[in-house]
């Protein structure tokens, strides 16, 4: 039997529960942070995740075990040359301090390894025993002091990855002149006399793409169609460009009907294999390129004109590699447009 009530216990399980959802919540909120302020996603890892499980490193570094950690270096044995039963040579116990380095690198990594787990199941573990302990105290403290305030401050923390992604993308996006109507989201070419579409947002799956936005041509298709579940797309006269991935994840996708005025379409744009029927109007030539962002000094690539897109023409196009289920027709078209490359 406990020598404590069940109301101090409870109150010990809250001061528990909120010390370490101090730390754990801080270094979920902190990453995304980091993040947002550019910093490398290592980093940001690294240092969210050593706040998160500064409870546990706490406990290791100043109990009992941190001392193999925080113990002076030294050399436990040393490398001795010997010639003719002389002694010529000694590393001065350097091979043995560059093995003690790397143990207590590898037990840091370890230690570290472990708080990130052992926090978060320590949390869980204290919700469930404050919300028992909170159901049999007679005497219920108040909610800002009960565990349910913390666990509800633990969710919102969990949550908030998902608000700074969103918070990132809408920065990102009026940044570069994103714009928005019912069915797409679409920036402007630089020269502010043309239509990039980069996402399909409406609900129908056979879609006619606009010749036009806001009286402006559609010139590009670029990650437009990633992810969705159309089943066929019709690209306006006037496109020239399609960008990668374009279609990417389109398990649905059967028909793509492309423009006269087509002149690139980038690596990647046909990922599935449910493509049957591809129509090219007859005469079109296509060169099959390869995009890249910003002229990074690869070679041959050439600007695009009307975006920082920068293309390089690909010598073995593989668009359409892998699409075994093509129609001969289509297929015919697609050699027809100057594809080399398989099927």
């Amino acid at each position: 039997m406990s020598d404590y009530t069940v109301e101090e216990r409870l109150e010990g399980c809250w001061r528990g529960l909120r010390w370490n959802s101090i730390f754990l919540d801080a270094g979920i909120i902190l990453i995304p942070l980091l993040l947002l302020m550019k910093l490398d996603f290592l980093w940001a890892a690294l240092i969210g995740g050593t706040v998160w499980g500064f409870p546990v490193l706490k406990a290791f570094f100043f109990g009992g075990f941190g001392t193999a950690l925080t113990g002076p270096l030294k050399a436990d044995y040393e490398v001795v040359t010997y010639q003719d039963g002389v002694r010529v040579s000694s590393d001065g116990g350097a091979q043995s301090m560059q093995t003690n380095i790397l143990n207590k690198l590898l037990l840091l990594g370890a230690v570290w390894a472990f708080a990130l787990f052992a926090v978060p199941i320590h949390v869980v573990f204290l919700s469930v025993k404050g919300i028992i302990l909170h159901l049999k105290a007679k005497i219920k403290p108040p909610f800002l002091k009960s565990v349910f305030f913390i666990m509800i401050l633990n969710v919102a923390a969990f949550l908030s990855p998902t608000f700074f992604v969103q918070v990132a993308k809408n920065a990102d996006d009026a940044a570069r002149g994103v714009a928005k109507n019912k069915d797409y989201s679409y920036v402007l070419t630089t020269a502010k006399d043309g239509v990039i579409i980069e996402k399909y947002r409406g609900k129908e799956k056979d879609v006619v793409v606009p010749a036009e936005i806001n009286g402006l041509p559609v010139v590009m298709i670029d990650k437009a169609f990633s992810m969705s579940n159309v089943t066929s797309v019709v690209i306006p006269e006037g496109v020239t460009d399609i960008g990668s991935n374009a279609f990417y994840g389109c398990g649905d996708l059967v028909s793509v009907t492309l423009p006269g005025s087509i002149i690139r379409i980038g690596g990647s744009v046909f990922p599935s294999n449910s493509l049957t029927d591809v129509k090219i109007p007859s005469g079109t030539k296509i060169m099959y390129v390869s995009y890249y962002t910003g002229n990074t000094g690869i070679r041959n690539a050439v600007p695009l004109g009307f975006t920082t897109l920068y293309f390089v023409e690909n010598e073995k196009p593989s668009q359409f590699s892998g699409k075994s289920k093509l129609s001969e027709a289509s297929k015919q078209a697609i050699r027809d447009s100057g594809y080399t490359g398989d099927f």
